[in-house]
């Protein structure tokens, strides 16, 4: 009796990878065994369920870094022929050689070049396939994990910070940064900035930002000729960071925005997936607060906003 199909060619043989020849001898095979012929069945019904599962979004540093590693594997497939042309052997002089020692080298036609093997670029292509593939799968079992340990402390115990997204805010500041100061009223005032991992989204802004403003709203100006100032940033010369931000142009932004108005709230966080600040506003002329969304751009000298709304007053 012959010996069964491997699932390895069962697998290239329903992708077509195989020769005639040897396609015939497993159609002909898989015709009078039943083991073989359910295993191929088998091999389907993963293809047909890999096809229907949408894959998570990718996070921007993951792609970024994927995309640079394929970029360097293909400059060195393309650099690769050229080094090994360069390092060849010259030809040898006359009377020395393979020739010489009764040797026939095997003569090659003029301008005929060997063509890479189709096989060979298949499987560089089915590596950088399976490294987005796996990178992605990754993402999502810790997506899904993460998602799992949060609703199981919810049932367990007291509820636990949430994780933050487009139509949830998370339930408290993950850090705080330095007091930052600000001209208010003709005078100084200070606000302290928090991240609250919070992806602001266009069609929920108002709501996000009520919610956020309940937790973490400035109760007022803090004022006084010995308040901090965190535009000076630390010794040695090296700029300091809070999230996305360098806090010299986080305070530069702050008083650009504010332009003298009191400062409510600033969440260095994210709007529509990429990195943003969102500042809060209250008008010294009265009216609604001001909801302004800047990018990592913003500072002293640019504004960089990205929306700006009045905040709705049914949030």
């Amino acid at each position: 009796m012959k010996p069964h199909v491997r699932a390895q060619t069962l697998a290239r043989f329903r992708q077509g990878d195989l020769g005639p020849r040897r396609s015939a001898r497993i159609g002909a095979h898989l015709a009078r065994c039943a083991r073989c012929q359910a295993r191929s069945e088998e091999l389907a019904g993963v293809t047909k369920l890999l096809a229907s599962v949408q894959p998570p979004p990718i996070p921007e540093h993951l792609e970024a870094r994927i995309h640079s590693a394929l970029t360097t594997e293909a400059a060195r497939r393309v650099k690769l022929p050229e080094e090994n042309a360069a390092a060849a052997p010259a030809a040898s002089p006359a009377g020395t050689g393979p020739a010489a020692d009764g040797q026939h080298p095997r003569r090659k036609r003029p301008g005929h070049a060997r063509r890479p093997r189709p096989v060979i670029a298949l499987r560089a292509l089915a590596a950088a396939a399976a490294v987005v593939v796996v990178a992605g799968g990754i993402y999502e079992i810790a997506h899904n994990s993460a998602s799992s340990s949060s609703a199981g402390s919810s049932a367990a115990g007291p509820a636990a910070p949430a994780t933050a997204g487009p139509s949830r805010p998370a339930a408290g500041p993950l850090a705080t940064g330095p007091v930052l100061p600000y001209r208010h009223a003709g005078g100084e005032a200070s606000i302290t900035p928090v991240m609250t991992g919070t992806d602001f989204a266009s069609a929920t802004l108002s709501s996000q930002v009520t919610a956020q403003l309940a937790q973490h709203a400035h109760a007022g100006p803090v004022a006084g000729p010995n308040a901090p100032s965190a535009a000076q940033g630390p010794a040695g010369g090296r700029s300091a960071t809070f999230g996305h931000m360098a806090v010299t142009d986080l305070a530069g932004c702050v008083n650009r925005i504010a332009a003298g108005d009191l400062v409510l709230l600033v969440d260095v966080a994210r709007y529509q997936g990429g990195p943003a600040t969102v500042i809060v506003t209250q008008p010294s002329a009265g009216g609604p607060e001001q909801i302004w969304v800047v990018g990592p751009g913003c500072s002293a000298s640019r504004s960089d906003v990205l929306r700006h709304a009045a905040l709705s007053p049914a949030g």
